[in-house]
């Protein structure tokens, strides 16, 4: 969750190639080293045909540049590169920008339910096996 908040933050500054800032854009990035980007890698390749290592992953919020009867003002694209200098980003929907982060956000709490299963499950099996032992100690003939 630490890495879907740090891409929605979009803080990042975004500067043009004569190094100029670009006000009507805003980026979120995640890098590798950064708290969740192992997670949002292994949810990304889990549910995506991604070949390859993930460098950062990126979100860019955007004027959209034609307006197409309700769709939005806005166009978010989230962005991965999977080699150095090659960008490829997930499907968007034209009349809903929020769609790929929404996606990304699922798949996060899918895998964190899928992780908490496990642990349950675990602890289950060794509340039955503590419970068996104690129910063999409690049912054996007392030596007195």
């Amino acid at each position: 969750m630490m890495g879907l908040d740090k891409l929605q933050a979009l803080d990042e500054e975004v500067f043009n190639e004569k190094g100029v800032k670009i006000e009507e854009q805003k980026q979120g990035i995640v890098k590798r080293g950064d708290k969740g980007f192992n997670e949002l890698v292994k949810v990304l390749k889990e549910n995506t045909p991604i070949k390859g290592e993930i460098h950062r992953i990126l979100l860019v919020e955007d004027e959209a540049g034609v307006k197409i009867g309700d769709s939005p003002e806005i166009v978010r694209l989230l962005y991965y590169s999977a080699k150095e200098g090659v960008m490829e980003h997930l499907p968007l929907h034209p009349f809903d920008p929020d769609k790929p982060m929404r996606d990304l956000k699922n798949w996060v709490e899918d895998s964190f339910r899928k992780q908490l299963a496990y642990w349950m499950m675990g602890l289950l099996v060794i509340w039955l096996l503590a419970n068996s032992y104690m129910l063999y100690l409690l049912n054996r003939p007392m030596p007195w």
